[in-house]
């Protein structure tokens, strides 16, 4: 196994396999609780109103501040045990590409054919959009700069990668997934000469 940098590791040892951390600074990771904290607060203060004696009038403001509330409280306690433990898995198995973001070791696999990929290239990252800007913040999982086509559909990965890490994970996966269809191609020959 071995870095290429200090959030990815590549194990290309038998088939190619890339883990991407998605960890931050400490600090960020602290800011993230802290927020984290007083959005449960103010989640409890519209709980108290909401099942408290206040009039009729205000109960549905209460419920739809409470489904708002809930609503970002589930993706920010998402994001931030993704920034405590989770990570990026990208590997190649036998004649498939598996991609998978784990939390606590635990995460569904999406499973694509490595004989129906075209290629994978870098995804338009522009830094005075907002909405790229917004991809980019670490209170947010996004920010993919990889993508391949598949049965007409645009697959992203590599969470918020930097210009380096782009070019180094496209150089690595181009190859392997060269090597796999080339694997495949030989597979298919052996088999028809079985026959």
């Amino acid at each position: 196994m071995r870095m290429i940098s200090n959030r990815i590791s590549v194990d290309d040892s038998k088939k190619l396999s890339i883990v991407i951390l998605g960890k931050v600074e400490r600090w960020k990771e602290s800011l993230l609780l802290y927020w984290l904290l007083a959005w449960s607060f103010c989640g409890s203060v519209f709980a108290y109103q909401f099942f408290g004696d206040s009039p009729f009038q205000y109960s549905i403001p209460m419920l739809i501040m409470l489904l708002f509330f809930l609503y970002f409280e589930i993706k920010m306690i998402k994001v931030f045990f993704y920034r405590r433990n989770g990570y990026e898995h990208i590997k190649f198995v036998e004649e498939e590409l598996i991609i998978q973001n784990k939390f606590f070791r635990k995460g569904k696999g999406n499973h694509y054919k490595t004989n129906e990929i075209e290629s994978f290239y870098q995804a338009e990252h522009s830094s005075r959009n907002f909405f790229s800007f917004m991809e980019d913040s670490f209170w947010v999982i996004g920010g993919q700069r990889i993508y391949f086509s598949y049965r007409n559909k645009k697959v992203i990965l590599g969470i918020q990668l930097n210009e380096v890490e782009v070019k180094r994970m496209l150089s690595l996966l181009n190859g392997q997934l060269k090597q796999s269809k080339r694997d495949h191609r030989i597979s298919l020959k052996q088999s028809k000469k079985g026959l």
